[in-house]
């Protein structure tokens, strides 16, 4: 985001909102961290949708209704795996989902939930 002339990254917002909160342990700072970094990797893919093979139908229908796409379940997948392993996520839910996807047991589990849409739109692409 651009204020005048200064460039806010979306790291930068974070440390200031939890600068802002003295009783903040970080936690939710870095599970943010973690979205971003998913979002990176799908926005890539998007990029390259055509080049890689993800474009398309994959063949079901999600809760919605919707025809899943293939790049729905790739971010989907990809948010998922991205948040699963820190140990700050105990479950997850999204729209490509039947139901909501707890961590895998033997994985450590931390008190957010994270409910997302992978992909709005991907039709459109």
């Amino acid at each position: 985001m651009v204020h005048g002339s200064e460039v806010i990254t979306i790291e930068r917002f974070i440390m200031e909102q939890e600068r802002l909160h003295p009783e903040a342990t970080g936690e939710l700072s870095n599970l943010l961290y973690d979205i971003c970094l998913a979002a990176k990797i799908i926005s890539r893919h998007v990029r390259r949708a055509g080049l890689a093979d993800i474009l398309g139908a994959a063949g079901a229908v999600n809760v919605s209704g919707d025809l899943q796409q293939k790049l729905d379940l790739f971010a989907n997948e990809t948010v998922r795996q991205s948040v699963h392993y820190t140990g700050r996520v105990c479950v997850t839910a999204s729209e490509e989902d039947d139901k909501p996807v707890p961590v895998p047991s033997g994985k450590p589990a931390g008190k957010y939930v994270v409910l997302y849409d992978p992909l709005d739109g991907s039709t459109n692409i």
